[in-house]
């Protein structure tokens, strides 16, 4: 999937006096079938842009293309499911998002919500986890159980369950010690 922003510039709380313009006239284009870093000092926009691609947050000006997905201030999204399904978004700390009593809940919960239905629930949970490393054992564990590592792992497995065709990833190595970052990085990869 490609994804191009066109002159895109986003103001957080437009027209109040909070206002406060986080992306100015973005031209940019990520080709498929590459790892793309986006680098910057905190507050410089990264994580606006990150939802911006997801549709978590739409232009103030300018649109992104991704596909035959279209992200514009005024256009209403028809298939914005089929959006999120194909482009998966890992928060920056997506262990804290977690809030299913069992690892296999926490899998399935967004396949449910999203009314996605390749495969079966076990199966698509199975091999999510297999990605990240972990054993099918982990599907009956309490999540709150695991170590902050395995449940970072557990967040990623819920959006690879989908096999989407490009995964956002902002800021994931934050708070890791430096073998944790050295076994995210290979997952990436």
């Amino acid at each position: 999937m490609e994804i191009e922003f066109k002159n895109v510039s986003y103001i957080y709380n437009l027209n109040t006096p909070l206002r406060k313009l986080a992306l100015e006239e973005i031209n940019l284009k990520f080709k498929e079938g590459k790892i793309n870093v986006i680098m910057g000092k905190s507050g410089s926009g990264k994580t606006t842009l990150a939802q911006l691609i997801n549709a978590l947050l739409k232009p103030t000006r300018g649109k992104i293309e991704i596909d035959d997905f279209v992200i514009e201030r005024n256009l209403k999204m028809k298939n914005i499911n089929d959006l999120r399904v194909n482009v998966g978004f890992v928060f920056q700390f997506p262990e804290e998002q977690i809030f299913n009593k069992t690892v296999k809940k926490e899998i399935v919960f967004g396949m449910k919500y999203l009314n996605y239905k390749r495969g079966s629930e076990d199966e698509r949970a199975a091999m999510a986890l297999k990605m990240v490393g972990l054993d099918e054992s982990y599907l009956k564990r309490d999540p709150f159980t695991l170590s902050g590592g395995e449940m970072r792992r557990v967040a990623i497995a819920s959006i690879l369950a989908f096999n989407p065709k490009v995964i956002i990833f902002d800021e994931p190595t934050v708070g890791l010690d430096s073998l944790a970052k050295k076994n995210l990085i290979r997952l990436i990869k």
